[in-house]
């Protein structure tokens, strides 16, 4: 088959066919050669090779980096949402997921802020046994850290030779005492 420029990775190398592109899309997703190999329908007995074969190949280097990109931009994540999320957490009122007579109120009910924050749920009998609500403390303690609340930097001001100190600690650890 001949060769043909790539439209996304400007290099020449011959089209995928729909077998290699199903490896490719397989592999992304795993990182299992062999698995791959036979996911996308070669034959098992040669998975291993086949695969590393496969893998050393232009049209599926090609195919694996564009997926991967895609992957990877899907799933951005930027700080802003992170922080946004922490925010949430740390200002989360459990009044919010409560009617006025102490009841939980349907999920349905409940806003979708709220919801997100909630860090699990436990059925029993196809009833609500457990509620488990974030940890608006440690929300807090990362968003602190973000911050710059926090230091852990201690200053001293004074005079000190720290050098000498320690020559003189190490003296006194192998026995010879000023």
């Amino acid at each position: 088959m001949a060769k043909m420029k790539c439209s996304r990775c400007d290099q020449e190398h011959t089209p995928i066919n729909e077998q290699r592109r199903r490896f490719a899309q397989l592999y992304a997703s795993s990182f299992d050669t062999t698995e791959s190999v036979a996911g996308a329908g070669y034959s098992r007995r040669v998975g291993r090779k086949a695969g590393w074969d496969l893998l050393q190949r232009l049209d599926v280097k090609c195919e694996l980096r564009w997926i991967l990109s895609k992957t990877t931009e899907d799933l951005e994540l930027r700080a802003s949402d992170v922080l946004g999320g922490l925010l949430r957490i740390a200002q989360f009122d459990p009044a919010d997921i409560f009617n006025d007579d102490g009841t939980l109120r349907p999920l349905s009910q409940v806003p979708k802020h709220i919801r997100q924050a909630i860090a699990g749920l436990k059925f029993k009998d196809g009833r609500l046994e457990e509620l488990k609500l974030p940890d608006k403390v440690r929300a807090h303690e990362l968003l602190g850290k973000n911050q710059r609340l926090f230091t852990d930097v201690f200053r001293h001001e004074g005079d000190i030779d720290i050098r000498a100190r320690i020559a003189r600690g190490r003296r006194r650890a192998q026995g010879k005492d000023e």
